[in-house]
C-alpha cells in the first residue's frame, strides 16, 4: 500500500522565503563592511583558514597537494582547497570575496532546500516557511560565511544531501540515493567529519528493503551506496600512504584525538586549564619515544587511546558536557568579533571557562560583563529551539512520516553532535553547530505544522 499525499501548496512563501534570506545576507554583509570586516580579516582571523589557502595555491601552481612545508598535506582534505583554487581562477585578487559571495549563495540555497524538505515532510506551506525563516535569520550560520573555512560549504551540501535521501525514500528512485552518496562523500572531503555517516546510512537502506522483503536488492544497493560514499575516499588514503607513509584518511582526526580530547581528560583530571595540558601534551617525551618506529600520527594516535581507555567515564562525562556546549553555546561569540572589545571578552570568558575555578565564581564574572546580557539572550533562543527540537521529534513519529525517515534524520543529528561532542576547546563548539543547526530546523518546522494543522489540509490516500 502506498500512501501519496495531497495538500494545496502556497509558492509565495517559497519566494518570500528566497527575498528575504538574500535580504538578510546582503544586509549582513553592509553592516560587516561597515564594521571594519576585510578579506585580510577573513583570512587570518582563524587559524585554520591559511592551512586551506596554502594547498590551495600548491593545487593552482603545482599541480600538487602541498602544505607550507613543501610536504604532502595530510592534515587537510582536497575538498575545500580545491573551491578555494577555482575562486582564485575565476577572480584572482579578489578570490576571498568570491569564496565569500558563493559560500553566501550556497547557503542561501540551504534555506531553500530546507524549506522544500520541511514542505515534503508536512505538506504544509506555512510550517515551511517559518521553519525556513528560522534558517534565513540564524546569523550564526550567516557569520561563516564570511572567513574561509570549510563548515559553511559542508553545512550547505549535508542539508542538501538530506533532501535526496528523503527524495529517495519517497519515491524510491535509485538516482536519488546515488546523489545522496556522491554528495555525502564530497562532503567528507571539504569536512572529514562525516566519514563514517555512509556506514550507518547503508544500514538504514538495508533495513529499509529488508522490512519490504526484498533482501537481494537490499544488499546491492547497501553495497552500492557505501561504494560511492567510501571508495573516494579509501583512494585518498591510499594517497596519503604512498605521498607521506600515513595510513588514514586525515591527520586531524589523530591530532584532535591527541591535542584536544586526552587533553580535555587530563585538564578535568588534574583540575588544571585545558590550554596547559595541550602545550604539556606537545612536550611530552613518550610521543618522542614513539616515534623512533612509527609515524607521529600511530604514536598520537596510541597514546590517545591509553589515556581514553583508563579515563572512560571521565570521557564519558566530557562528551556529554560537549554535546551540552554544541547545543547551548551562544552564537553571539562568534558573530560580535568584528568588535575588538568583544573579543576581549570572548577570550577573558574562555579563559575562565576553561580555567579551575569554582563555578560560582565563573558565573559571578559571567554575569559582571555587560555583554553577558547578550549571551543569556542568545542562549535562551538556542534552548527555545532546542525544546521546538525535542516537540518536532516526538511529532515526526507520531505524524505518519515513515520510520526510515525519522531514523536517517536522527541518525545524521546523533551522528554529528557524537562526533563533535569530545572535549574541545571552548571557542570551537560554535562551529560545531552548523552541522546540526538546520537538522534542528526541520524539526522546528515540524513542531509549527502540528500546531498550525488548519494549514494546506492533508489527506492521505491509500492507493
Amino acid at each position: 500500500m502506498k500512501v501519496i499525499f495531497c495538500s494545496r501548496r502556497n509558492d509565495c512563501y517559497l519566494i518570500l522565503t528566497v527575498l528575504l534570506s538574500i535580504l538578510i545576507r546582503f544586509m549582513f554583509f553592509v553592516i560587516f563592511l561597515r564594521a571594519g570586516f576585510s578579506d585580510d580579516f577573513s583570512l587570518h582571523h582563524y587559524p585554520d583558514s591559511v592551512t586551506y589557502a596554502i594547498p590551495a595555491d600548491s593545487i593552482l601552481n603545482q599541480g600538487k597537494f602541498l602544505n607550507q612545508q613543501q610536504q604532502p598535506e595530510i592534515f587537510r582534505t582536497p575538498g575545500y582547497p580545491l573551491f578555494l583554487a577555482f575562486c582564485k581562477l575565476i577572480s584572482a585578487k579578489n578570490w576571498i570575496w568570491a569564496a565569500i559571495i558563493l559560500q553566501l549563495l550556497l547557503n542561501t540555497v540551504s534555506v531553500v532546500v530546507l524549506y522544500e524538505i520541511i514542505w515534503a515532510l508536512s505538506r504544509n506551506s506555512k510550517a515551511s516557511f517559518l521553519g525556513s525563516l528560522i534558517a534565513a535569520f540564524n546569523l550564526h550560520d550567516v557569520y561563516f560565511c564570511f572567513f574561509i573555512l570549510s563548515d559553511s560549504i559542508a553545512q550547505s551540501i549535508l542539508i542538501i544531501a538530506v533532501f535526496f535521501l528523503i527524495r529517495f525514500f519517497q519515491k524510491q528512485q535509485t538516482v536519488y540515493l546515488l546523489l545522496a552518496a556522491a554528495l555525502l562523500s564530497t562532503g567528507t572531503f571539504i569536512r572529514p567529519a562525516g566519514l563514517y555517516l555512509p556506514l550507518l546510512l547503508a544500514f538504514l537502506i538495508f533495513f529499509y528493503y529488508v522490512r519490504q522483503k526484498m533482501s537481494v536488492k537490499a544488499l546491492a544497493i547497501a553495497i552500492l551506496f557505501l561504494s560511492i560514499g567510501f571508495i573516494p575516499e579509501f583512494l585518498w588514503q591510499l594517497r596519503n600512504e604512498q605521498a607521506a607513509g600515513y595510513s588514514g584518511f586525515s591527520a586531524i582526526q589523530e591530532e584532535n584525538l591527541y591535542s584536544y580530547h586526552a587533553a580535555g581528560i587530563f585538564a578535568e583530571k588534574n583540575g588544571t586549564s585545558f590550554y596547559q595540558e595541550q602545550e604539556n601534551l606537545k612536550n611530552d617525551p613518550k610521543v618522542q619515544e614513539l616515534t623512533r618506529t612509527m609515524s607521529l600520527q600511530e604514536a598520537q594516535r596510541k597514546i590517545a587511546f591509553k589515556v581514553i581507555s583508563e579515563n572512560l567515564p571521565t570521557y564519558l562525562y566530557l562528551n556529554l558536557k560537549g554535546a551540552g556546549y554544541i547545543l547551548f553555546y551562544p552564537g553571539l561569540f562568534d558573530i560580535a568579533q568584528i568588535y575588538p572589545s568583544f573579543r576581549n571578552y570572548i577570550a577573558n570568558m574562555k579563559s575562565e571557562f576553561l580555567s579551575d575555578s569554582s563555578q560560582a565564581e565563573q558565573i559571578r564574572n559571567f554575569l559582571s560583563n555587560p555583554f553577558s546580557i547578550l549571551t543569556l539572550l542568545n542562549g535562551f533562543l538556542l534552548v527555545t529551539i532546542l525544546v521546538f527540537t525535542f516537540w518536532g521529534i516526538q511529532r515526526s513519529f507520531s505524524s505518519g512520516i515513515p520510520l526510515q525517515i525519522n531514523l536517517m534524520l536522527l541518525c545524521f543529528m546523533i551522528y554529528f553532535l557524537l562526533i563533535h561532542a569530545g572535549p574541545n576547546g571552548f571557542g570551537t563548539y560554535p562551529r560545531f553547530r552548523l552541522s546540526i543547526s538546520m537538522l534542528q530546523t526541520i524539526y522546528v518546522g515540524l513542531f509549527i505544522a502540528k500546531m498550525n494543522k488548519k494549514d494546506g489540509k492533508t489527506e492521505a490516500i491509500a492507493m
